[in-house]
């Protein structure tokens, strides 16, 4: 059976899961929109932030809308931290 690119497969050094995958959406990009506590109003959020998780590591957050149709919204959230170890490309 032929193997597809979006089978996933576990790794067997660290066993964590590894796919190929893609998404396309063609739309326009607009900021996501959070409620101001103090105001009582929405006010854009910013498209990327830094914030910290309950460890204290640093997390990068990047967010946005993508409006592909008069009234059809994706909200996109992209998070990722740094790791303290690297696995090396194996060919």
């Amino acid at each position: 059976m032929a193997k597809k690119k979006s089978d996933i497969k576990i790794n067997k050094n660290h066993e964590g899961k590894e796919f190929s995958n893609f998404f396309r959406f063609v739309g326009k990009v607009k900021p996501v929109m959070k409620k101001d506590d103090a105001t009582d109003s929405w006010i854009e959020a910013a498209i990327s932030e830094l914030t910290q998780t309950i460890t204290g590591k640093d997390r990068k957050v990047v967010q946005f809308i993508v409006e592909t149709a008069n009234r059809n919204e994706l909200k996109v959230e992209l998070a990722g931290m740094e790791q303290g170890y690297v696995y090396p490309l194996q060919l």
